[in-house]
């Protein structure tokens, strides 16, 4: 009977994997694995159920022990690899599959696609950007540059239908993308001269251009040779001596992925940028990041195989933490020119109103780097907001690292508590002081 119970779960888990019912297939031969955890059929189907349902650090230990029997999981175990960003082993089973002389010429392109990527990849992740992020929003496809908020000085973006253009803060030039690629206008006197194609190494399917206010440096996302997936952003510069742009550069990890990445866009007035990717987002969504531009490139440094990864794949990047020397400058210039009023409780039926209300320089000090430390929290309590949020539709690879991300921040929480908490008992202490003297 058990024979007989068995022989017909294997068949319904069959009829499903065939149906392309991958959810419901999956539980089936999860159940006929426990029964015969051996068996390399099942350990096969298990693994590719989980990689179509994005369990891809799931499926990996399942591919490598039914790759002997079914050589096809070499392919698929090279997907899991690269979408858990372990290139260098995405690499090896791609040439693991190749070996073993395939014959359909789809996954043949797409290996040696995803060879090309993983290539580009593999080298990005030896020098990821040190960025801080201040905040990241999901949003709707359609309507994703609302998130946008730049100033004036920037200049300004629009998307029409699939393609974007740019156009300076005087209004007078504008940048536009058409038929992959990017052709330039000037403004004149009766209306505007005809677009003619910037001069720059032809790169395929070239969109969202954004050029920076000095009038030279441009930023574009564009697929192809050198894309290690997807959309990638690149960046060039305009070459007075020759009349060309340079040859561009992929700005690399952690702005890009293996996924669509797009639209960076800089305002040096208000010291931010932003830039959107489809990475971890279900259809029809997008994740736009707002992050502090450094000055000059700076790199993660040395850290653990795992550390890289998530910085590389934002599942736990570098929370902003504002100077602490020009917050507190500022605020006093601010304070004092404006006498911004303020409220703290300082004893019982006692309350402080303005920073002149303050008369120890230290109690007054440490209130300003209290309202730096609340401000820092509630920025961690929207991303871990965020990130939970995001939990609960994410695949089970793109869980485990969520979960890490989300208690490293909870941990960061319960440091600014207790941060906060004694700045305000000390702050309490030193005015107490004070005022008995």
């Amino acid at each position: 009977m058990c024979l007989t119970l068995n022989a017909q779960d294997a068949r319904n888990a069959e009829k499903l994997f065939t149906a392309g019912t991958y959810d419901k297939a999956l539980e089936q031969y999860e159940q006929l694995l426990r029964t015969a955890p051996n068996n390399t059929l099942y350990q096969y189907r298990t693994a590719r159920c989980m990689q179509q349902t994005g369990r891809y650090a799931a499926a990996i230990p399942l591919f490598e022990k039914s790759a002997a029997r079914y050589t096809l999981a070499y392919y698929y175990l090279a997907i899991c690899y690269r979408n858990c960003y372990r290139f260098e082993q995405a690499l090896t089973a791609i040439e693991e599959y190749l070996a073993t002389e395939p014959t359909e010429e789809n996954r043949i392109s797409h290996a040696e696609t995803m060879r090309r990527e993983c290539t580009i990849a593999r080298h990005y992740m030896r020098r990821i950007a040190d960025i801080a992020i201040i905040d990241s929003q999901q949003v709707s496809r359609e309507t994703f540059l609302n998130c946008y908020r730049l100033s004036a000085d920037a200049g300004t973006l629009a998307v029409s239908g699939n393609t974007a253009s740019y156009t300076n803060q005087r209004g007078d030039q504008r940048i536009e993308a058409r038929d992959g690629i990017l052709w330039r206008s000037d403004r004149l006197i009766d209306g505007w001269e005809a677009p003619q194609s910037l001069p720059i190494d032809t790169m395929p399917s070239v969109n969202y251009p954004f050029l920076m206010p000095d009038g030279a440096t441009l930023y574009f996302a564009a697929q192809g040779e050198k894309s290690m997936g997807g959309y990638d952003i690149f960046v060039t510069s305009y070459n007075n001596a020759t009349d060309r742009y340079l040859t561009p550069e992929n700005i690399g990890f952690p702005y890009n992925s293996p996924d669509n990445d797009f639209m960076l866009a800089i305002d040096e007035n208000k010291g931010i940028g932003y830039w959107c990717t489809d990475r971890r987002q279900p259809a029809g969504k997008l994740m736009i990041y707002t992050f502090v531009p450094n000055a000059e490139t700076q790199l993660v440094g040395p850290c653990s195989p795992d550390s890289m990864i998530q910085r590389a794949s934002l599942t736990a990047p570098r929370i902003w933490r504002q100077d602490m020397t020009t917050r507190i400058k500022n605020d006093n210039k601010e304070h004092q020119n404006h006498k911004d009023s303020i409220m703290i409780e300082m004893a019982d039926n006692i309350v402080y109103h303005h920073l002149s209300d303050f008369r120890s320089d230290s109690a007054r000090h440490n209130y300003l780097i209290l309202v730096d430390r609340q401000e820092e929290l509630r920025t961690l309590r929207k991303r871990i907001e965020d990130m939970r949020e995001r939990y609960h539709y994410a695949s089970q690879a793109e869980k485990i690292m969520l979960k890490q991300a989300i208690i490293n921040i909870e941990n960061d929480i319960q440091q600014h508590l207790s941060e906060t908490n004694r700045l305000l008992i000390n702050i309490r202490e030193q005015e107490k002081k004070m005022l008995k003297n």
